[in-house]
């Protein structure tokens, strides 16, 4: 299949909360594990993300340091607020945003992204989310889930200008900077001008409740912006 059909494919069985043996399965993939870490099928590579916590640092240590724990991304990190035309309206924490309670039963409507990278086979890599993720942790997901930030250089804080002309060099500066930190894949293995995007998704989830009685949950209520690349 081209890239573009299994990033569709993918995505559509991830949003209907497919199981990964069950995707596997749709695509014909039937080897068994190959190894702890990585897991190679026909089309499919498969790897566990480090844990947030991880020692491995952002290309631009200065401006992003990625050697915090979870609960200080989640307090630090300010995600960029949009509204659902995907203007921006603001910039809140990462904590904020993924809350759904009785004031924000949706949580606080954001950007983030999700890469999808293929080999020269076409084989796409999936991660396990760690986990210690506050949302949805263990989930299997695409290659990289995250947020573009607001503050940082290179910024990351797309313009709806450059989005309609199909470019998005602050979403792919993000992915650029997590990929290292999550992958430790290079800055020079993902040459910002191979990203491809693909689309825009607006899509909200919430978890069960934190906890027994607990009045809320975590949840993911995001603008979701496709990229795909090839190595």
């Amino acid at each position: 299949r081209s890239l573009l059909s299994m990033a569709a494919v993918f995505a559509s069985h991830l949003e209907r909360g497919v199981s990964r043996r069950a995707f596997e399965s749709l695509l014909g993939q039937r080897r068994s594990a190959a190894a702890a870490n990585f897991i190679a099928a026909p089309r499919l590579l498969v790897s566990r993300t480090m844990k947030s916590s991880a020692t491995a640092s952002a290309s631009s240590a200065q401006t992003w340091a990625g050697n915090q724990s979870q609960e200080e991304f989640m307090q630090k990190d300010m995600c960029i607020l949009v509204n659902e035309a995907d203007e921006i309206t603001g910039h809140a924490s990462k904590k904020d945003c993924h809350v759904f309670n009785a004031k924000q039963p949706r949580g606080l409507l954001h950007r983030a992204f999700s890469v999808f990278l293929f080999n020269e086979r076409e084989e796409l890599l999936l991660q396990q989310r760690a986990s210690t993720k506050i949302t949805f942790p263990s989930v299997w997901t695409n290659t990289c889930c995250s947020h573009p930030l607001y503050g940082y250089e290179p910024s990351e804080v797309e313009q709806l200008a450059d989005t309609a002309k199909g470019l998005t060099p602050g979403t792919v500066n993000a992915a650029v900077r997590k990929l290292e930190h999550e992958l430790g894949i290079a800055p020079a293995l993902v040459p910002r001008e191979t990203f491809k995007f693909l689309t825009r998704l607006h899509y909200c989830a919430s978890m069960a409740p934190a906890g027994e009685g607990a009045d809320w949950s975590w949840g993911e209520h995001e603008m979701d912006y496709i990229l795909l690349v090839k190595v």
